[in-house]
């Protein structure tokens, strides 16, 4: 197991929630718990303070929580996570307490507010997700894991996948695969698409078979101690025609002309514009619809995004997608992805799944 770096995560949260003029944070999201001090159960609250940090729990996690966790207080509850922090918040001597509005329901926030009659409840957004976007070397490793458990599972496929199969037999072979591999998981609903489904951006695995002389999209990631990957590629029925070899050739230079755009410093849209502007001179460009890529962590889809309309500037450190597409409704679609480190001066490939248009005979 590698070791995080939870204390100096907490350090850096401090100062931050001390910059928005609170003192104090309750982080409600679980992901981001986890990336505080380890905790991966499915319940718990952190309470984030100048003076503590302390993890609220049940019962049903305390013996979970005492092996995964680390530089944080553990706080057994046993009257319910709320009435276990109006104890706690009782004898911290504080009276603004931030909470991330984004991830906690109406009724959630009203809920504390008549609870917590003594604070001043304050929303917040993007504290911790701000902090989880640039990848520390521990990161970056579990994340290489997960990468390379999908492109073994990319070959495997290559071995066993056959015309005639069902989508939902394709994506039961991988899950397996991945599965025996040591993927804690899919890392989303896997996408396998095939034929004129194809051009759907989401197909999700169906009971249509694979026919001869057609597309098939293979969308899907691994998942290891709690790290995503997710990669795309196209794979055909029989020969491939004249037309499917265009188009993937097309998002090959597409993807390519945007990996050599990346490093540290660079606007995002700019990168989004650089395979934007490969797809349209090809004479695709209405069939490009979504954004270049995405952020990729201990979530599969996080900041930042790689779109037209994307503000972020790229960090190094930072792991996004790469996955131009082009979908043509009725016929079909193609996409190609790949996860990228972002450097001072450049740019990593973490995939290593070949990028080929394969033939499945």
């Amino acid at each position: 197991m590698v070791k995080m770096p939870y204390a100096e995560r907490l350090k850096r949260l401090k100062r931050k929630v001390s910059g928005a003029g609170l003192e104090g944070l309750l982080v409600s999201k679980l992901v981001n718990i986890r990336y505080l001090c380890g905790f991966s159960g499915s319940a718990g609250l952190l309470l984030v303070t100048a003076a503590k940090v302390s993890l609220l729990v049940d019962g049903r996690y305390w013996e979970q929580a005492e092996s995964e966790v680390m530089a944080v207080e553990i706080a057994p509850c046993r009257a319910g996570l709320t009435t276990c922090l109006e104890k706690l918040l009782q004898g911290c001597g504080i009276s603004r307490l931030g909470f991330e509005s984004e991830h906690t329901s109406y009724h959630r926030a009203r809920d504390l507010e008549e609870k917590l009659p003594g604070q001043k409840l304050v929303p917040t957004e993007g504290l911790v997700e701000g902090l989880r976007e640039c990848k520390d070397q521990g990161e970056v490793r579990q994340i290489r894991k997960a990468a390379s458990l999908a492109d073994r599972a990319f070959r495997h496929l290559l071995q066993c996948v056959k015309p005639g199969m069902r989508e939902r037999e394709v994506r039961a072979e991988l899950q397996h695969f991945l599965g025996l591999a040591g993927s804690e998981g899919e890392a989303f609903p896997t996408i396998v698409a095939s034929g004129p489904r194809s051009a759907l951006v989401h197909g999700v695995a169906g009971g249509r078979r694979l026919k001869k002389g057609e597309p098939l999209v293979l969308d899907f990631g691994a998942v290891y101690n709690g790290y995503f990957s997710d990669l795309t590629r196209v794979l055909i029925a029989g020969r491939m025609s004249g037309r499917h070899k265009k188009v993937h050739q097309v998002l090959c230079q597409a993807q390519r002309a945007a990996i050599e755009s990346i490093k540290a410093g660079r606007l995002a849209r700019l990168v989004d514009s650089r395979a934007r502007q490969v797809v349209c001179a090809a004479g695709y460009g209405e069939y490009f619809t979504h954004g270049l890529g995405h952020g990729v962590g201990l979530e599969v889809h996080e900041s930042p995004t790689l779109s037209e309309v994307s503000t972020a500037i790229l960090r190094a450190g930072m792991v996004v997608t790469v996955e131009p597409g082009i979908y043509m409704p009725g016929d079909f679609g193609m996409r190609l992805e790949d996860l990228v480190l972002v450097r001072e001066d450049g740019a990593e490939v973490l995939s290593k799944a070949p990028r080929r248009l394969y033939e499945l005979q």
